[in-house]
């Protein structure tokens, strides 16, 4: 931050004016606490979300390579709906990032020119230029959430507790059914197949808030190769 903030300070005026206010204070502010998920909680969080499910995957290979293999049917397309959720979103991640931008700066030079405002009596006209950036946001948004949802929903679903347990017994039934599985060796994986799908169900948000960190050190990294001012001459 203080690095960022120095960089600034040495940058010409013209700089921000063609950058605009509100997407400079954006940068000081906001994105480096959208980094903060980065730093601190990435590696924790894909130690929790990866290694734990394979783990215990290994271990239920280990008791029953045909029980393990239908529990895996549920998992592979639950995570595949994942990828496809994320694909979606994350193709637009910048345009979401400039969008917030604008609205940002609109509600800076609302504010800033207050009183030239009033006293040249535009207040219907700023505040027409704000609603209109805050109507270009809304209408962006919900644009690109409709085109994810779908897919967070369904991996949601086959991720759930319900179509893991119902897809574990019924392939339970049937091989002990068969005489091909001990009635036993079935325990396991009813209890610790949810466990595997829980971890992957956290992907959603861990991934969405990777991508944003992501994007925003990307920002960061921007402003902090900005030109700075040449020093004056004696």
């Amino acid at each position: 931050m203080r690095r960022l903030v120095d960089r600034l300070g040495r940058v010409p005026l013209g700089w921000f004016t063609d950058r605009g206010a509100g997407g400079t204070g954006k940068a000081v502010q906001h994105v480096v606490d959208t980094m903060h998920h980065l730093v601190a909680h990435s590696l924790l969080n894909l130690t929790t979300s990866v290694v734990t499910p394979l783990a215990t995957l290994a271990y239920l290979f280990a008791v029953d390579w045909r029980m393990a293999a239908i529990l895996m049917i549920p998992l592979v397309v639950g995570v595949g709906l994942f990828v496809r959720m994320m694909t979606t979103l994350d193709a637009q991640t910048a345009a979401y990032e400039e969008a917030q931008e604008r609205i940002v700066s609109r509600v800076v030079e609302f504010v800033e020119g207050i009183a030239v405002v009033k006293m040249f009596g535009q207040a219907r006209r700023a505040h027409r230029q704000y609603a209109r950036a805050a109507d270009d946001f809304t209408t962006f948004f919900i644009a690109w959430i409709s085109k994810g949802y779908r897919s967070t929903a369904a991996s949601a679903l086959v991720l759930g507790p319900v179509t893991i347990l119902l897809t574990v017994l019924t392939g339970g039934t049937l091989l002990v059914s068969s005489g091909a599985l001990d009635p036993l060796d079935l325990l396991p994986f009813a209890i610790l197949g949810l466990r595997v799908a829980a971890p992957l169900q956290a992907l959603d948000f861990h991934g969405h808030d990777m991508e944003m960190a992501g994007a925003s050190a990307k920002r960061v990294g921007a402003l902090l190769a900005a030109p700075e001012l040449s020093p004056a001459r004696p």
